[in-house]
């Protein structure tokens, strides 16, 4: 499988000429592909000095790419030619059909589709914190919000997800178990050893 994808408004909220926030998700899909099999090509418009600083804040993210604006050298090889037509499997761009919504994935039960929903980890008043530090994960609707397994129905697998964010923002943050109770108002470690 090869994966085109576009960058600004894509991998990244759009904020030409600067980078904008990271697409968490699309990044995690693109990772979990690569580590699959998958090809990667980095499709932009960007060029020169803006093309480097992509390349880079993506490496910096864990992605690199197969070719950049580029075909694969195996796909120049098999047709013989290098068209400026960038050749992929999907193609993934904010200004394409809707298709990325169906490669979306839960991130408890692992089901692709189209009624995947972003949850906030940390919920009401800790909802702008679980968004400013990535503390948001995609679900389907039965895991997100349906009785009895959903994680607003369901104490102990909200608390999971929780811990494991936590974990997550103190190696991010370089917090320590205070630090994150400051930070969030609770340490959700000691639910998940409870």
């Amino acid at each position: 499988m090869i994966y085109a994808v576009d960058f600004d408004g894509t991998l990244c909220s759009g904020a030409w000429p600067g980078i904008g926030e990271p697409n968490l998700a699309l990044i995690s899909f693109l990772l979990s592909e690569q580590q699959k099999g998958a090809a990667l090509i980095l499709w932009t418009m960007r060029e020169g000095e803006q093309l480097q600083e992509a390349v880079d804040w993506c490496r910096s993210r864990g992605l690199v790419f197969d070719a950049v604006n580029d075909n694969l050298k195996s796909e120049q090889q098999k047709w013989n030619n290098n068209p400026r037509k960038v050749y992929a499997d999907v193609y993934i761009d904010d200004h394409n059909s809707r298709r990325w919504d169906l490669m979306r994935r839960c991130f408890l039960c692992g089901k692709y589709g189209n009624d995947i929903e972003r949850h906030h980890v940390f919920p009401g008043g800790l909802r702008k914190k679980s968004e400013k530090y990535g503390a948001v994960v995609d679900l389907c609707h039965a895991c997100h919000n349906e009785p009895p397994n959903g994680v607003h129905h369901n104490r102990e697998r909200a608390n999971i997800l929780k811990a494991r964010a936590q974990r997550k923002l103190m190696l991010e943050q370089g917090w320590n178990t205070d630090d994150f109770i400051r930070e969030f108002g609770k340490n959700y470690l000691e639910e998940e050893d409870a």
